[in-house]
């Protein structure tokens, strides 16, 4: 994940470090998809794991906590 301070939002992605950072979306229209599905599938579990955070982590934390709580 990364969290942009330009824009205040929290990215899907893959990188080892920023400079090499594929962006993959945003967090919160992953978990509206996930949610979606998980609608559609109410029989299956499903483990979110976020793993390491680039940028500001502090107001990631705070981001991610929100989209959670306001999509799930």
């Amino acid at each position: 994940m990364k969290y942009s301070r330009d824009n205040g939002v929290l990215e899907t992605g893959h990188g080892p470090f920023e400079e090499v950072w594929i962006r993959f979306g945003t967090i919160k229209d992953a978990v509206i998809e996930i949610k979606t599905w998980m609608n559609m599938n109410p029989t299956e579990i499903v483990v979110l794991y976020f793993g390491n955070m680039f940028g500001n982590v502090i107001e990631g934390h705070k981001e991610l906590r929100s989209i959670l709580k306001t999509e799930l």
